[in-house]
């Protein structure tokens, strides 16, 4: 399974390094990093994924291997954001496994439980090819019902 990751800070220079910080988070958690081969991957994005038409946007991927669990993953992003100074554990981090895209924006345990129903409804889907997919379509599994 593939999953992809990004801060989604206003100013992009915050978002990059942010999002650098968060691939290198998961790289080091004992219990994503072992399972999970993390990648950086820079693409030009779209309005409909989040950023200005041919802006340049980062993103983790993470390729997942057996013994990989979503609850990891989740409580990793609820660590990472509780690492951040509090001006920070606010910033928009998007999603994606498969068709499924979601946008979280803090790590209370209601988001972290949203995540792992992401994660699980986006499960083996194949994701589209980056900066040229529409996912306007995909739902939220946490809010409108499963995909």
């Amino acid at each position: 399974m593939e999953i992809r990751l990004r801060v989604a800070a206003a100013d992009q220079q915050e978002a990059v390094r942010l999002t650098q910080d968060l691939g290198g988070w998961l790289a080091e958690d004992r219990d994503v990093g072992l399972y999970a081969e993390v990648r950086r991957q820079t693409v030009r994005g779209t309005e409909d994924r989040g950023a200005m038409s041919g802006a340049l946007v980062e993103w983790i991927s993470l390729v997942t291997t057996s013994g990989f669990s979503a609850v990891n993953l989740a409580y990793a992003h609820r660590s990472f954001r509780m690492s951040q100074p509090r001006s920070r554990r606010t910033v928009p981090v998007v999603i994606e496994v498969g068709q499924v895209r979601i946008e979280v924006e803090d790590g209370s345990p209601e988001t972290t439980a949203r995540i792992v129903r992401a994660l699980e409804a986006g499960g083996d889907q194949a994701l589209p090819d980056a900066g040229a997919a529409d996912t306007a379509g995909a739902q939220d599994p946490g809010h409108g019902g499963a995909p």
